[in-house]
């Protein structure tokens, strides 16, 4: 990384990226170096906003949203942070644990299909309320498109539209180091954008992308979501990738009524807001569990050591999470330490591991101190297993880890982005409206918080507002998107943690490339009742 004459402000964004699903952190990359080798756009000395732009080559469908009262070619003031309309490219089951296979029809849905038997004892609370659309531990899954989602190509019926466009607001920190950490997000956000337009829009409307950058600031963030909300009139956030900001925001979104759709579930008071609706598996309780869901279908080994950052304290509340599962299914914790996202090497923790017997080591970190973690142990000659969060979902992760990460256990929290053909059309639009650009991490569930939205529109009326939104997710009771998530179920005024789905897909690397391990792409494991 540049050096800087403050480096403690410099260190403080890589910090926190204990709990990012992707990071530039530990890459002696200049930011531009980091940005162009994750698809994006160099940023020129001065302008941050120029990361926002379509990649070289990038198609480019419907339009372009311009900030109220600013000039769609101007770079980023220092007051107002980056502000742009972007491109509107535009089968071992746990004992304990419930196997779920969340294809088909979800309560309520316009198949009406009959409703499975509920949960086995034992399963999550959004297991056990998973009286349909969850089916035995093993079953396989359809390919089929959503329940009354739209067939390739298709778009669903709408009342007469009138084609104006609809604005979403797309809110993060997309500058400097985090900046390069929240890119998947940001062009998996624009991929569904160019996805749905080109299908005609979200209910025959349209669809304009309003990114705003807040550089990591919580003042910007502020600022800028007022300006989303009041100026800009955006009928709802679409994504919110804010690792070190987000908390800023919530306030006024709850005050507001304004939803944010997709998140990414790196800090843990997300999970406090009843306006913010994961695409997933929820934060934190979904989060913790998906550190270690991998182990009990991945492997018979139980023995772990738990390595956690010290530097944020999202670590520690993850590390305290995990701890609850010590005894669960034959888990023992037989050795814990806490590590710094700086060390460039842990030789003396996993010698301390393998000394206290551990077969795994749990890493509480992101991607590439997790794969500093298994090059460091592997050079002692220690074949221990590497568990990791979803993080490890990552087309980069395997790539960077190459033999080192092999074995290595994790989950994610939608269908599988490699090997569902329910993710067929992100693979398909990431390469036609992100050519390069890293996929999972961050972007497969942004991704699956489009097709939220797409579920959400069949709803709207001629004319719809954030009410309509609101209403529309509301009415999700054990909603699957077609297999796309876990059963999940909102409910207005409730935060979301514990009640949208505590469910993930455990995968885990073998030669090279990810297996789903319980059975098929779509076949989430939910945390047992009462640990999560």
């Amino acid at each position: 990384m540049r050096t800087s004459r403050h480096p403690v402000r410099r260190l403080f964004p890589a910090l926190v990226l204990s709990l990012l699903l992707a990071s530039a952190c530990g890459s002696r990359l200049s930011d531009n170096q980091l940005r162009l080798g994750l698809g994006g756009s160099a940023v020129p000395a001065g302008n941050s906003e120029a990361a926002l732009a379509p990649t070289a080559g990038t198609a480019s469908a419907g339009s372009v949203a311009t900030p109220s009262g600013s000039d769609p070619a101007a770079g980023p003031s220092a007051a107002s942070g980056g502000y742009s309309g972007g491109a509107a490219t535009g089968t071992a089951t746990t004992p304990g644990a419930s196997a779920i296979s969340a294809a088909g029809s979800a309560a309520g849905s316009t198949t009406g299909a009959t409703p499975a038997a509920a949960a086995p004892a034992g399963g999550s609370r959004s297991a056990a309320a998973a009286a349909a659309g969850a089916t035995s531990p093993g079953a396989k899954s359809s390919a089929a498109p959503g329940p009354g989602l739209p067939a390739p190509g298709q778009q669903p019926a709408s009342p007469a539209s009138d084609g104006t466009p609809i604005k979403l607001g797309t809110i993060g920190t997309f500058s400097g180091v985090l900046g390069a950490a929240m890119q998947p997000g940001l062009d998996a956000a624009r991929a569904w954008t160019g996805y749905i337009n080109a299908k005609g829009g979200l209910a025959n409307h349209p669809v304009q992308l309003v990114v705003a950058d807040d550089q990591g600031d919580p003042n910007q963030a502020v600022a800028l979501i007022h300006r989303l909300v009041e100026q800009d009139k955006v009928l709802a956030i679409y994504g919110s990738m804010q690792p070190s900001t987000v908390q800023a925001i919530l306030p006024y979104v709850n005050e507001k009524q304004m939803p944010i759709i997709g998140t990414c579930s790196c800090m843990n008071a997300t999970a406090t807001s009843p306006m913010v609706f994961y695409a997933g598996a929820s934060d934190k309780s979904g989060t913790t569990w998906g550190h270690i869901t991998g182990i009990f279908s991945g492997t018979t080994k139980r023995k772990a050591a738990l390595f956690y950052c010290r530097e944020a304290v999202t670590c520690s509340q993850y590390r305290d999470g995990i701890r609850k599962y010590d005894g669960y299914n034959g888990l023992k914790i037989v050795y814990e330490t806490q590590i710094s996202l700086a060390q460039p090497d842990f030789t003396a923790e996993v010698l301390a591991a393998r000394n206290a017997g551990a077969e795994i080591i749990i890493s509480v970190s992101e991607n590439p101190t997790a794969i500093r973690i298994a090059k460091s142990a592997h050079r002692q000659n220690y074949p221990v297993i590497l568990s990791t969060q979803h993080g490890g979902d990552d087309s980069r992760f395997i790539a960077d880890g190459g033999e080192d990460v092999e074995g290595t256990v994790y989950s994610t929290p939608t269908a599988h982005w490699v090997t569902s053909p329910l993710m067929a059309d992100y693979r398909e639009s990431m390469k036609r409206y992100a050519p390069g650009a890293a996929l999972g991490s961050l972007g497969s569930p942004m991704w699956v918080a489009g097709k939220m939205l797409e579920r959400v529109a069949q709803g709207f009326p001629a004319h719809p507002s954030t009410a309509d939104v609101l209403k529309g997710l509301w009415s999700f009771k054990n909603e699957t998107l077609g297999g796309l998530i876990a059963p999940t179920t909102f409910v207005q005024g409730a935060p979301n943690n514990d009640l949208a789905n505590i469910c993930n897909l455990p995968l885990k690397v073998e030669h090279g490339k990810p297996v789903p391990t319980s059975g098929g792409p779509e076949q989430f494991v939910c945390a047992p009742k009462g640990l999560s």
